[in-house]
Formats: structure tokens, sequence, C-alpha cells
């Protein structure tokens, strides 16, 4: 019940509403499919969306990478978004009798200028 609320916010998110029940449900057949639907319709960059799938048994393992400017809007404040995700994505895959786990891939922060070392005391 709680995955179906969530489908429903995702998607109202930006502004198409779909009878959630129906969405989780499609859904179920293709985890890879489905996550790459989901982080498409966040994102302001669809095409810099891709997902790797790792399949061990009834274990399945998400890697999602996007554009580096659209890393903040799926992982969203406090990591709600993903939070959102994740849950949407297990309760997709419990349907089916599989366990997924999904990973952000994010980019490596810039290293700061270190300007204290280089000062020279006056």
């Amino acid at each position: 019940r709680q995955a179906y609320n969530y489908a429903a916010v995702l998607f109202q998110r930006k502004g198409a509403f779909a009878d959630a029940k129906a969405v989780v449900n499609t859904m179920a057949a293709d985890l890879k499919k489905t996550l790459t639907d989901i982080a498409r319709g966040i994102v302001d960059d669809p095409d810099g969306v891709t997902v790797t799938e790792t399949v061990d048994g009834d274990n399945v393992c998400l890697e999602l990478s996007v554009s580096e400017g659209d890393v903040g809007k799926v992982i969203g404040r406090h990591g709600r978004i993903a939070k959102a995700i994740r849950l949407l994505m297990k309760a997709t895959a419990g349907l089916d009798g599989r366990h997924v786990s999904v990973e952000i891939k994010e980019f490596p922060a810039l290293p700061r200028p270190d300007t204290y070392k280089n000062r020279q005391k006056t």
C-alpha cells in the first residue's frame, strides 16, 4: 500500500497522474526499465540516464547513473526522492519474490583549492 502512495507522488511530481496500482503491477515485469522510466521523469536530461543491472538468482542490483547536474534531483532533499525510489523498486520486486537494491552513482566532489597552504605570512 505504501508503494502505491509513493508511485502516485512520483508521477504527480511531473504533472502526470496514473492509477498507482496499475503502474506498480506493470513495473514488476522489468525492474531496469522501471527505474529508467522513473529517473527519466525526474531529471532535466533524460538522455543522460543509464541503469546497469546485475542479477544473482533472486537478488537484483541496479546502479543508476545520471548527468552530473541531475544527481541532486534524483537524491532529493535529505534523500527523500532516493528513499521513495528505493521503496518503490523494493515493492515492485517483491511482487515477483525478488530482492532489489538501488545504488545511485554520484560524481566525486571536486577537490577544494587549499588557499591557506600557499599563503605567505605577512
